[in-house]
């Protein structure tokens, strides 16, 4: 949704300097914008989300 706002980082006045995200992979058209947009780092994190038994 922030990607639809034009220029989101001075609109808000956002203070973040980076991101977590977890589940499906983001792309790397987002981690760009996160980069280029917002100057911060969208880190993308997964792991096992269940077990066998």
């Amino acid at each position: 949704m922030m990607r639809q706002v034009e220029e989101p980082k001075e609109r808000y006045d956002s203070k973040m300097r980076s991101i977590a995200s977890g589940g499906e992979t983001l792309g790397e058209g987002l981690l760009k914008w996160g980069r280029e947009v917002m100057e911060l780092e969208i880190n993308e994190s997964y792991g096992q989300t269940g077990t066998e038994r």
